[in-house]
């Protein structure tokens, strides 16, 4: 069975070429980071995001060596609303691990009201053709809250003709299994 993050850096990998921006929102150990930074090469650009700076302290170990990273130590909502003003529709993706860091503080989750402020600058920062991936992990609490409203999100953006819905979780999931969003800008 195929893990839902190697589907995800397998989607994500199909619309990425050398030299584009990319942007991993919730970095954590860092492994969104290293796959983009790799994906988008030297002459790219991948911007590392979290509000904690254990995370942020993991990803540049894990990415020892990588010349193209930038670092913000900060909410994913406020690091993309500022993103959006420098970048707006050049990203090329937007990756989002919601939930804690994992080996980390549990009591330190991302929260329903960020991720959708994120959501929504990272539709203003996406080029046309650019990849949306959120993996939300629900099993902590206001897990599937979050969740919820990553899914309408989805939906609200797909019925709008905003995104291209490349994949969603499947209806036969757990309560607490992990749920994969990904999309494209139109």
């Amino acid at each position: 069975m195929v893990q839902l993050t190697d589907l995800a850096h397998q989607i994500v990998a199909e619309h990425l070429r050398t030299g584009d921006i990319a942007i991993d929102a919730t970095c954590g150990n860092g492994h969104d980071t290293l796959f983009l930074s790799q994906a988008v090469g030297d002459s790219g650009a991948v911007i590392a995001c979290d509000v904690q700076q254990s995370a942020i302290n993991a990803t540049r170990l894990r990415c020892e060596g990588q010349k193209n990273i930038q670092y913000h130590c900060g909410d994913h909502a406020e690091a993309l609303r500022s993103l959006a003003e420098q970048y707006k529709a050049e990203v090329a993706a937007v990756m989002f691990n919601l939930g804690y860091l994992p080996g980390g503080d549990k009591t330190k989750t991302t929260s329903l009201a960020s991720t959708v402020a994120a959501l929504k600058s990272s539709l203003v920062l996406m080029r046309p053709a650019g990849i949306i991936s959120v993996l939300a992990y629900i099993g902590h609490p206001g897990g599937q809250a979050e969740e919820t409203a990553v899914n309408e999100k989805f939906n609200s953006w797909s019925h709008s003709g905003k995104i291209e819905i490349l994949h969603r979780p499947d209806s036969q999931l757990s309560d607490r299994s992990p749920r994969l969003y990904i999309g494209k800008k139109i």
